[in-house]
Formats: C-alpha cells, structure tokens, sequence
C-alpha cells in the first residue's frame, strides 16, 4: 500500500494503517477509525463491488461482495 507525499511529489510505502480501515466502493475510497465503527479490525483494506446502500439514503440491508485484506 502507497500514500501519496504531496509535498514531495513521491508515493511512501505504507506498513501500518493502525485503527484505520480503507473502504474501497464504486462510489469512492475513503478511511474510517476503528473508533468510529463497531466490529472492525483496524489495519485492513475493504473492497467491494457493489454501490454502498448508506451513501445513496436507501433503506434496508442490500448485500455487497466484499474482500478484505489484512495488511499485517
């Protein structure tokens, strides 16, 4: 996994998210603290298929295809 160094305009190796999990979608990428979810490992990558229901404001429970990878 690479981070961006936008000052210096380099990719960084990166070997620990800590509490943090990367949620990959077809809506978009973005990072969540295990504090802020419940019944999440930090330190993984999720990704998945399917639009996220949460995102869009509909209800119910829609079934997503989701991988996760375990960066340690």
């Amino acid at each position: 996994v690479y981070r961006l160094d936008q000052e210096w305009g380099r990719w960084v190796d990166v070997k620990n998210l800590g509490d943090q999990v990367f949620i990959l979608s077809n809506d978009g990428s973005f990072a969540v603290s295990t504090r802020d979810v419940g019944r999440v490992k930090g330190n993984c990558i999720l990704f998945t298929d399917q639009k996220l229901p949460h995102l869009h404001g509909i209800g119910g429970s829609k079934r997503c295809n989701t991988r996760v990878f375990m960066l340690e």
